[in-house]
């Protein structure tokens, strides 16, 4: 399965000594893209970040709310792959930009808000809503409420939040217009729609998000380019919905698509334009190219010489260590080939426990030779011992090995065991193993 995996994605060591070309062959395929890839000290990858030029010209025509969340790789290498969306005027998922870390925390986050700062405007406007807020209180009572208890915990981070301002982290003082996205729920939808993708290679990751946002655009361009209201649906169904409700407004234009909008005593300025059919397929008039295959690049030299590593990833982890779960066989069933055929090549390999758990299957199965053979094993090595010799000869009949309620034949094997007859040892293991003894069974 793995060796099928490499063929059509590629292992993940060639994906990592690829990347620096795959970046440039995405800038050459989409103009005007914002790419970086970073390395550590020892010139392994650390970042590789992602934004292409169609998301960086539609975000222009979006609601300045930015949610950013990070989920886990499952990859050989493992990583976090962080990503920030926006909304269009539809509530669709608007993607920013996609960056894989080692892992979430301030030098990773400080990388990925640094590149999104060339195309991103630091404004008064911009909200950045993240799942690792210090506080999701929504109102200032509750906010209050625990901000008092961060107080007497820790006084010093206390003093710290307030004088950095309220307003810059808290969500209950913010200033700024929020559209009623409350969450980082968008890009927990991001996370699940490349949830089994998260196991690919570095490059097949990035070719997947590729592909999925390039058909997302396309659909979402000519799904409404033949509509004929001024306003995207969801919005004319609103006009429709509050229409009574606005009537008891006062509004005056103050620009072209923008109004000021006065009623129960607060005052709020409306830009309808943000929210217009053209506007909304603007931003998503640019297409996302994809690469080509990789045994058509054409390179510069020093490009294609700069392979990278991967990164380091220790395999002594702590912890309980994590085994595939595989089906087990029925090994005491002479109709279980597949059980039969894996026990008779270890036994043609060598394996002395092999052998025997054969011949306690034939024993099992009423193969009469095998079991005197096993009973005669046992009596030679216990001949020193006349009392259990004694119990042999009187008891010619053989005994039920497998059921734990014979005390004559497990007292008997017990005691060939002790006395280091490495057979009866193997048939008091297989006894507790078709007797559901779990352990027994995993060793």
């Amino acid at each position: 399965m793995e060796h099928a995996k490499s063929n059509v994605r590629g292992t993940h060591e060639h994906r990592y000594a690829v990347l620096n070309v795959y970046r440039y062959m995405l800038e050459v395929a989409n103009p005007g893209s914002k790419m970086a890839l970073s390395l550590d000290e020892n010139g392994r990858f650390k970042y590789f970040f992602i934004s292409y030029a169609a998301w960086i010209t539609g975000f222009q025509e979006m609601r300045k709310v930015i949610a950013v969340d990070g989920t886990f790789l499952r990859s050989k290498y493992e990583g976090v792959l962080l990503s920030a969306v926006a909304q269009d005027a539809e509530n669709h998922i608007f993607p920013v930009a996609f960056c894989v870390v080692d892992k979430e925390w301030d030098a990773s986050y400080e990388y990925f808000f640094q590149n999104m700062r060339s195309f991103v405007d630091d404004t008064d406007e911009l909200c950045i809503i993240s799942d690792r807020h210090p506080t999701k209180a929504y109102d200032i009572c509750e906010f209050n409420d625990q901000f008092n208890q961060i107080r007497d915990l820790v006084p010093k981070a206390a003093e710290t939040l307030e004088r950095i301002g309220f307003h810059t982290w808290s969500r209950a003082f913010y200033l700024g217009n929020r559209y009623n996205i409350m969450t980082s729920n968008s890009t927990e939808s991001v996370n699940s729609m490349f949830d089994i993708k998260r196991e690919f290679p570095i490059v097949a990751l990035f070719e997947e998000i590729n592909r999925r946002f390039a058909l997302l655009f396309h659909q979402r361009r000519m799904e409404l380019v033949n509509f004929a209201n001024r306003f995207v649906p969801s919005i004319e169904k609103d006009i429709s919905k509050y229409v009574n409700s606005g009537n008891k407004l006062l509004a005056h234009q103050i620009a072209n698509y923008k109004f000021s909008v006065t009623g129960h005593g607060d005052v709020a300025t409306v830009d309808l334009q943000r929210r217009t059919l053209e506007i909304y397929i603007m931003a998503y008039c640019e297409d996302i190219h994809p690469v080509p295959p990789e045994d058509s690049w054409i390179v510069p030299l020093d490009v294609i010489e700069r392979e990278i590593p991967p990164p380091y990833v220790d395999q002594r982890k702590p912890g309980r260590r994590r085994y595939k779960r595989r089906c087990g066989f029925d090994f005491f069933n002479l109709n279980d080939p597949t059980a039969l055929g894996m026990i008779s090549q270890a036994a043609d390999g060598g394996h002395i426990g092999a052998s025997y758990v054969l011949a306690i299957i034939s024993i099992f199965n009423g193969d009469e030779s095998m079991r005197k053979g096993l009973i005669s094993s046992v009596l030679n090595q216990v001949a020193n011992e006349p009392s259990v010799y004694q119990k042999v000869i009187l008891l010619s009949i053989p005994y039920e090995f497998f059921k734990r309620s014979d005390s004559n034949g497990l007292g008997i094997l017990s005691q060939a065991a002790d006395g280091g007859h490495i057979g009866a040892s193997y048939v008091l293991a297989i006894i507790s193993i078709f007797n559901g003894d779990e352990s027994m069974r995993e060793g």
